[in-house]
């Protein structure tokens, strides 16, 4: 059972480094990761670049042109060797252990598409803020709020309903949000582990600090992905809500 990582990349030079790591010393070591340099004028692609010579399973890419992160995960995902896709941000981390216990999940529960687990929100400076609890995955809950990190994901390509094709939507702000809603959308299977696995953190310059762009962007998305005219509004209205308990919490 292999895994395929995919880690979009842009002016990360004080995080790529820590990421990448943190899927070196993965206890279970049949992966290979994907790097994309997103056109970044910093020293990410040498930090890359340096591990990519030294291990055989790291992988680099280096875009001509600037694509955003759901363009490059769809790069990286053209390249990948296995059915079994794992998304890494490259300013998130995973506990050493996180593969070995994807892979056991997914022996015993061949027919589910997508995984995720709890994780952890940090600032720049490592302080935790939140601590994302995983459990329900029904539609109903997904739209009221986005509870899987991205860099908690791994899917299995295989059990795609109606032989269908995975790729992030175009747009660039919580493209992740709503490939998630495209696939539950089609009686796919999710599966939460209860378990944190993942550390995510959060820059002062990262397109998900702005809480207010991000309700914006995912009205947008509710509106395309409902009928109802009134749903999105009621949506959001809980997305919301939410948010403002997290920024109370000191989630900022």
């Amino acid at each position: 059972m292999k895994f395929s990582i995919i880690m979009p990349a842009y002016n990360a030079e004080k995080t790529i480094l820590s990421s990448i790591e943190s899927v070196l010393n993965q206890t279970y070591t049949n992966w290979e990761l994907i790097i994309i340099d997103d056109c970044s004028n910093d020293k990410t692609f040498k930090v890359a670049s340096n591990v990519a010579k030294s291990d055989p399973r790291v992988h680099l890419i280096k875009n001509t042109n600037n694509l955003g992160a759901g363009q490059s995960r769809n790069k990286g995902l053209k390249k990948a060797s296995s059915h079994l896709v794992a998304f890494l941000d490259s300013d998130d981390t995973w506990k050493i252990e996180k593969l070995q216990i994807y892979a056991n999940h997914i022996k015993k529960n061949n027919d589910v598409l997508l995984f995720c687990s709890a994780y952890d929100i940090v600032k720049h400076n490592k302080k935790k803020i939140f601590h994302i609890k995983q459990s329900d995955l029904a539609k109903r809950s997904l739209l009221k709020e986005n509870k899987i990190g991205l860099s908690t994901v791994v899917i299995n390509l295989k059990n795609l309903k109606n032989n269908s094709h995975f790729q992030f939507p175009s747009n660039r702000r919580c493209e992740d949000y709503r490939a998630w809603l495209d696939l539950i959308s089609k009686r796919n299977k999710f599966f939460a582990i209860t378990l944190q696995l993942t550390t995510h953190r959060i820059m002062t310059n990262s397109l998900s600090s702005n809480k207010i762009l991000m309700l914006i962007s995912n009205y947008k998305i509710l509106r395309m992905v409902l009928e109802n005219n009134f749903l999105p509004i009621y949506y959001l209205a809980c997305q919301s809500k939410r948010s403002l308990t997290k920024n109370f919490l000191g989630f900022r």
